[in-house]
């Protein structure tokens, strides 16, 4: 489906995309709002109606910190991923429970078998790790073994894990000096 203004500058844009429309079988519907919609086209306007006193209006916003910083791709039961936008004002936000939940200080050493793709590892690990200023160490995720060494090794006080690795390690946290460990489950961050 096309979702569009009937005009846009001096351009018939709703026509235009109707037409492509017909060329491409894979686009089966074509919506506009505005004045003068075309033949072919699905008038939207009355879906768009507001009431009195009601701004619809788009501005740029002028905070910088309000512009999208990262554009993230999300799939669920369709396998087309869909572009999310997110703006630095979000990471911040995104980031700001598991923060202030973990307690995490300058001091903190952060032990993560995330990778740092998506809004569980950005939010759940890079940010924090950003916000605090802590010091961050990155692991594979697929080596256990090598993961409590690590720890170890490193005098982590939080351990970032992957939801399928955190009881797998449950048991080894009383032995590492780990003090908090942080699980990352995908399905919560959409």
């Amino acid at each position: 489906a096309i979702g569009t203004r009937s005009r846009i500058g001096d351009h018939d844009h709703a026509m235009m995309m109707r037409d492509v429309a017909l060329e491409m079988f894979s686009i089966r519907q074509v919506m506009a709002f505005g004045e003068e919609i075309p033949d072919g086209v699905m008038d939207i306007n009355a879906l768009l109606e507001v009431g009195d006193g009601d701004d619809l209006s788009l501005e740029a916003r002028s905070d910088p910190a309000d512009h999208v910083a990262t554009m993230c791709w999300w799939t669920d039961t369709d396998p087309i991923p869909r572009p999310v936008a997110r703006s630095h004002n979000h990471w911040i936000a995104a980031s700001m429970p598991t923060l202030l939940e973990a307690h995490l200080t300058s001091d903190d050493i952060i032990l993560s078998a995330q990778y740092m793709t998506g809004l569980g590892a950005l939010a759940g690990v890079f940010g924090p790790w950003l916000l605090s200023g802590a010091k961050l160490v990155l692991h594979e995720p697929i080596d256990v073994k090598g993961f409590v060494d690590q720890c170890e090794q490193e005098q982590d006080s939080i351990a970032v894990l992957p939801s399928p690795m955190s009881e797998t390690m449950a048991g080894f946290f009383s032995f590492t000096g780990i003090q908090r460990a942080i699980c990352i489950w995908p399905d919560l961050y959409r």
